[in-house]
């Protein structure tokens, strides 16, 4: 338990009970870090990167399809436009 928020919590009229509790979950490991959240912004920084090469990829392959079927791009539309409609 931090001393000085259960002071601080005391002094601001909470409950001797609620303090503790509050004061105890305030120094348990449900909080996080400085290290967890430059973990979560290096996580996050490596997902914006996997999602920008599969929409390269993906993209490169629908160009290609295009180029090839002039059909598939009249199939991708209307596929769009129906799940415009939907929502």
């Amino acid at each position: 338990m931090i001393s000085e928020v259960y002071e601080a919590f005391r002094s601001a009229g909470v409950p001797d009970e609620r303090a503790r509790e509050a004061a105890e979950a305030l120094s348990s490991e449900n909080v996080a870090t400085k290290s967890d959240v430059s973990e979560f912004k290096a996580t996050q920084k490596l997902h914006s990167w996997m999602i920008g090469f599969n929409l390269a990829v993906t993209m490169a392959i629908f160009w290609k399809l295009c180029n090839y079927s002039p059909l598939f791009v009249i199939l991708a539309l209307l596929l769009v436009r129906h799940s415009c409609e939907c929502r």
